[in-house]
């Protein structure tokens, strides 16, 4: 079940927010993922489009080709 909006594809704040832990500042939430063990290649803090927070998160980049 999807909590998108059928006509525009737009999720909804709460779904693409929901279980993810806010943090108010960028440095705070950077902070926090180098003493998490989380903490790995990949990981970034990033500014939610929805709620205006900072989240945890993988990066969307892809690697380079070889």
């Amino acid at each position: 079940m999807s909590l998108s909006d059928p006509l525009t594809g737009a999720v909804h704040a709460a779904t693409a927010c929901d279980g993810k832990q806010r943090f108010e500042t960028l440095r705070l939430a950077q902070q926090v993922l180098l003493r998490s063990k989380y903490s790995r290649p990949g990981r970034a803090a990033y500014r939610c489009q929805h709620c205006g927070g900072f989240h945890l998160g993988t990066s969307n980049r892809k690697k380079a080709a070889r």
